[in-house]
């Protein structure tokens, strides 16, 4: 009778964990897929980013004949549209937060390039101070979002331990019962 019993338990631990290793399985390779892909697409946009830095601070040297000033203008114009290209035809695998930095970022450019290029003078510098200030915010701009964006790279590449996420979805659950405006450290701690 014992003998029956063991090859009972052994048939429905078989029965069940099968079933359940198969779909933790599956939804670990869907994961990682995704995972992938999404860190592709990180990495493409932030090589479109530097070659978009690259081209901008060949653009903004000023004392450059009106020709060459004209196509390294026209090569920065031609980076920017490939990276809203991509990023737009890419943005659905991109997580919420990436998706709207990048998505500020190409408004934030878009504006800032319009306005440098129009106070542009003859000899390739900008006639007032909103030229100036707006070839200064490219110029510190794209770093800020390249760094996030390899934040977001590495984060991909690098999660954090499994036995980590007890906390973590402590720290989630009070950010998001955490009131607008309220400071981190302040509560209910002992002030001596």
């Amino acid at each position: 009778m014992q003998g029956m019993d063991a090859i009972t338990a052994a048939l429905i631990t078989l029965v069940v964990s099968g079933p359940v290793a198969y779909f933790f399985g599956l939804q670990r390779s869907r994961q990682e897929r995704l995972d992938e892909e999404r860190a592709r697409v990180i990495a493409e946009l932030s090589r479109l980013l530097w070659r978009f830095q690259m081209t901008a601070l060949l653009g903004t040297n000023p004392n450059q004949p009106p020709e060459v000033r004209a196509g390294r203008i026209a090569e920065n114009q031609q980076a920017m549209a490939e990276l809203s290209h991509y990023f737009f035809a890419r943005a659905l695998w991109l997580d919420a937060e990436t998706e709207q930095i990048i998505t500020s970022f190409l408004v934030d450019m878009t504006n800032a390039l319009n306005t440098w290029e129009g106070d542009l003078n003859e000899q390739g510098y900008p006639s007032s101070d909103v030229g100036i200030a707006a070839a200064q915010h490219i110029f510190h701009a794209v770093p800020v979002v390249r760094e996030k964006l390899e934040i977001t790279f590495r984060a991909i590449l690098y999660p954090p331990p499994w036995y980590d996420m007890p906390l973590r979805f402590l720290e989630h659950i009070q950010a998001r019962n955490r009131q607008p405006g309220e400071d981190v450290g302040s509560g209910d701690a002992d002030t001596r």
